[in-house]
């Protein structure tokens, strides 16, 4: 391999693996399946640790609904994802976490638009949440709690691409998608059809992995697009 992995651990969700000079996609899709080779977050979480965000060295939780004393002795010690720290207080992750756990009715999904239509339709202010106990949270952390609940109801996304971050969507622009993405989110299909080199992946690993090689995927553009 033609670059340079600074390797995680198996599952991690931490700091991206660093890729010095690589000369191809091909390169950075095998750099990053060195260094993830599972799916990012692949563990059935409770709810509060799918708000919150998985980190390896984090307490684990059971319950969706939590007591008092253990809110206390896990908001003392988890770690919130550097990108949620930036918008959220541990006070504004709970409240997230405590309404989504109470008003929580469902076991089964079809798929991954169907989880995550459903922790929006709890989450976004609407009729179920008309009280405004919960702000509307921002698109970011609305995928990010359905994406880490996704290993606990078997059903990763297929169809999409989710570009709700910075990273995965000025990459997908970058690479000239742009007349593809609908409502920051865009084809497997569409995205496979003229970057093969990304058949490696799946949707989820792929939104990742725009996410974190941004910088550097604007100069392996298809000249076709």
């Amino acid at each position: 391999m033609s670059c340079s992995v600074s390797k995680l651990p198996k599952g991690k969700c931490g700091a991206p693996p660093k890729i010095a000079n690589p000369k191809s996609l091909k390169d950075l899709v095998d750099a990053y399946l060195d260094a993830r080779p599972d799916r990012y977050c692949a563990k059935a979480l409770s709810i509060p640790e799918a708000v919150f965000g998985w980190i390896s060295d984090n307490p684990q939780l059971l319950p969706d609904v939590l007591l008092e004393n253990q809110w206390d002795a896990f908001i003392d010690k988890v770690t919130i994802d550097r990108h949620q720290s930036r918008k959220y207080s541990k006070r504004d992750l709970r409240d997230i976490a405590e309404y989504l756990a109470n008003n929580w009715k469902r076991n089964t999904f079809s798929d991954f638009e169907d989880l995550y239509e459903y922790v929006c339709s709890i989450l976004v202010l609407s009729l179920s949440n008309s009280t405004e106990v919960v702000k509307n949270p921002h698109a970011l952390i609305l995928f990010d709690i359905a994406i880490r609940l996704a290993e606990r109801f078997n059903v990763w996304p297929k169809k999409y691409v989710y570009l709700n971050g910075n990273g995965p969507f000025e990459a997908a622009m970058d690479l000239g998608l742009g007349n593809f993405i609908k409502g920051r989110k865009i084809s497997y299909g569409e995205i496979i059809k003229y970057y093969p080199e990304f058949l490696k992946l799946d949707a989820a690993q792929l939104e990742d992995y725009l996410c974190i090689y941004h910088e550097q995927l604007k100069q392996f553009k298809n000249p076709q697009l």
